[in-house]
């Protein structure tokens, strides 16, 4: 007996935000001028804050989306003669993804992934106050990092993950 199945789909993710509830940046009275202030998606996005001694404040990395195929093709045979069976088979397996998203994170500690920036307050900034929720206050920042307009991606289906997979099993039923 043979089994082939050929299958097709298309993964589509789409990570919306609700910009009627977010909080604008502008109505709290948060300006600073964008180290790349050309393409970013929602310009008023409150920036990611870390500071000494308090959680973390992530303006997110989000709306985003991405989308692409994904193609099996799967054969199994299997041969049975008397009181032994055999079966073999194989998976091969092609996908790829067209991205829209800010792609970075967090693969460093000044890193960030939001468009709008990151603020790093720490407790030892040279020239600081000493506390770090003082040195945010007065706008006194260690580290700021930004990430510029982001990239739609697209991965031709040349540049796709493979993934290839075989097997083997026999039994003996006497």
């Amino acid at each position: 007996m043979n089994e082939v199945l050929a299958t097709g789909s298309l993964d589509v993710v789409r990570i919306p935000v609700d910009q009627a509830h977010f909080i604008d940046r502008a109505t709290v009275g948060l300006t600073y001028a964008y180290i790349f202030p050309q393409g970013k998606l929602i310009p008023n996005r409150i920036p990611t804050v870390n500071m000494t001694n308090f959680s973390g404040l992530s303006g997110g990395p989000y709306p985003s989306h991405s989308s692409g195929p994904i193609y099996n093709l799967s054969d199994s045979f299997t041969w049975i003669k008397g009181n032994h069976t055999l079966k073999f088979g194989g998976l091969f397996e092609k996908s790829g993804e067209n991205a829209n998203d800010e792609i970075n994170v967090q693969a460093c500690p000044t890193c960030t992934n939001n468009q709008n920036g990151q603020f790093l307050f720490t407790d030892g900034r040279t020239g600081g106050t000493g506390v770090a929720s003082a040195n945010a206050a007065l706008g006194l920042f260690d580290t700021y990092s930004e990430i510029g307009h982001r990239a739609y991606t697209i991965f031709p289906l040349q540049h796709v993950g493979r993934f290839r997979a075989g097997f083997l099993e026999g039994s003996d039923r006497s």
